[in-house]
């Protein structure tokens, strides 16, 4: 049966997502939802929203997202800052209540992202922009250890501009880090 989730938003609600526990994901245009101000994302218990990202505020609308087993949630949509840091790709993931940068490189024009899937199981993630031509992944690596004992992977990372670490992923286990 439907039934009506709230007093409604000012405007425009782009997607809605269902997580595991009878939580949803609620992205769009929109500044208050419910009558509670929430700057373009939340969710919704059942009950009530709530933030996602604390007092994140992102400058635009958010189009799609994407849910991992684990939970971190991918957003596309036509933002380019969240609480005043440039998010160029118009991409982002927040983990644990905490956005954060893709370091993906749309592009050159590409105004917004329509479309957000993902697939965990083969490490890919899909995006669907307005533009031509290919999205690129910044320093992506792969550490494979197949032996038995317990080990500890150094990383060297090395460029010819100025970078950061955003976040390390164990895609077996769909654990994150991230970095601020």
């Amino acid at each position: 049966a439907w039934s009506a989730m709230s007093t409604g938003a000012n405007s425009d609600v782009n997607v809605i997502n269902p997580y595991p526990g009878s939580i949803v994901f609620i992205g769009g245009g929109f500044t208050t939802i419910g009558g509670q101000s929430f700057s373009r994302a939340a969710t919704w218990n059942g009950v009530g929203f709530s933030s996602v990202g604390g007092t994140s505020a992102l400058n635009s609308s958010v189009n799609d997202a994407s849910l991992s087993p684990s939970g971190v949630i991918t957003v596309g949509g036509s933002f380019t800052t969240v609480d005043g840091i440039t998010y160029p790709s118009n991409t982002a993931q927040i983990n644990g209540g905490q956005y954060s940068p893709l370091g993906i490189i749309l592009p050159a024009g590409t105004a917004n992202v329509y479309a957000v899937e993902s697939d965990y199981a083969a490490n890919t993630l899909y995006l669907g922009f307005d533009g031509t031509g290919t999205a690129v992944a910044e320093s992506i690596a792969t550490l494979t250890h197949n032996g038995t004992g317990m080990t500890y992977p150094v990383i060297y990372l090395t460029t010819t501009v100025a970078s950061r670490v955003y976040s390390i992923a164990n895609y077996t286990t769909n654990d994150f880090v991230f970095f601020d």
